[in-house]
């Protein structure tokens, strides 16, 4: 009996250690899993306020950089504007300072305007005294010149330059009130273009055309501006069937020169491949109609640095900002 009594107390106590030891497990694994419940939701936050974060800033960055890019096209170079919108600039900008960089000041000019001519490099000297945060509207009476003339107040930090296309031309074409201006002291010369063989607007003669020799004609050139370094011819015909057709490119000419002769290109002068695809000269070869033909000269601050293969956009991208004056003459062609 002892020995029975004695099983059953060790049975006893063997299924009690049994049972606190299942108890205490199960208590400890409820423990882990409502700590793990409680992390998670804290893991889950921070997660989330990391992902709402990151687009904000990215958002944030794009919107400062948008906005740079569109405050330096505002001020990446100067603003064309029409008659209509230069007379409505000039009575909401009572401060605004008219330039008339033409040395035609003399003959007549918009109301207030001041003149500056760019062939004698009186703008140039003028520019350093000029308030760089005002505005200002250019003009001339030659496209070339006011495009150089806007486009020097850019170079120099100015941000606020307005250019009036189509220049005193179209301010007098649209009715607006001028003034007429006094004689420009030292009385500058004004560039010139002609030729011995054909006026403005006159027949280029056959001789110097596709039809039959296909040389160049003599070309004149007078009242070349203080300052030039040398010269640039450009002939081109706006009247061809797919746009502008270049037929001769010359750069680097001599400023001393007078002429451009016959069948002749100057001494030191490089000529550029025209629409023909190779350098030189190539006479009228209008397909059918009167095409007009530029012969157009200018007058440059600087020597270009162009090979052989540059064309005239090449030249005229080159020759921005360095115009002192530019003039032209026009000789017609074809049935």
């Amino acid at each position: 009996m002892t020995t029975i009594r004695t099983l059953r107390v060790l049975l006893v106590i063997l299924v009690t250690i049994c049972f606190i030891i299942t108890f205490s497990f199960i208590v400890s694994c409820r423990k882990a899993e409502t700590v793990e419940v409680k992390e998670d939701p804290v893991e889950t936050k921070e997660t989330t306020e990391e992902e709402a974060e990151a687009p904000v800033e990215e958002v944030e960055e794009d919107g400062e950089d948008e906005a740079t890019e569109e405050m330096e096209e505002e001020t990446s170079g100067y603003m064309d504007v029409t008659a209509a919108e230069a007379k409505e600039l000039i009575e909401n900008n009572p401060d605004l300072i008219i330039l008339d960089v033409s040395p035609r000041y003399d003959d007549g000019h918009l109301p207030g305007a001041v003149n500056y001519p760019i062939v004698d490099g009186s703008l140039d000297d003028a520019i350093p005294t000029f308030d760089s945060e005002a505005k200002y509207l250019v003009y001339c009476h030659s496209d070339t010149s006011s495009k150089s003339g806007a486009q020097k107040l850019i170079d120099a930090g100015f941000m606020n330059v307005y250019r009036l296309e189509g220049n005193y031309v179209a301010w007098v074409d649209a009715g607006y009130e001028v003034e007429t201006g006094q004689a420009v002291e030292g009385d500058v010369a004004e560039l010139k273009i002609v030729s011995p063989a054909f006026s403005e607007n006159e027949k280029v003669p056959v001789k110097f055309t596709c039809d039959a020799d296909n040389i160049n004609p003599q070309l004149d050139i007078s009242g070349i501006p203080q300052g030039t370094a040398s010269l640039v011819l450009i002939i081109d015909d706006p009247d061809a069937p797919g746009g502008t057709w270049v037929h001769w490119t010359v750069w680097n000419i001599d400023p001393a020169a007078t002429s451009i002769l016959e069948n002749n290109v100057p001494s030191g002068a490089v000529e550029g491949v025209t629409d023909f695809g190779v350098p030189g000269y190539g006479g009228p070869c209008p397909p059918s109609g009167t095409h007009r033909y530029f012969f157009k000269i200018f007058a440059l601050d600087i020597m270009l640095d162009l090979d052989s293969s540059s064309t005239a956009s090449d030249i005229e991208s080159a020759i921005q900002g360095h115009v002192l004056d530019s003039a032209e003459l026009i000789g017609l062609y074809g049935e």
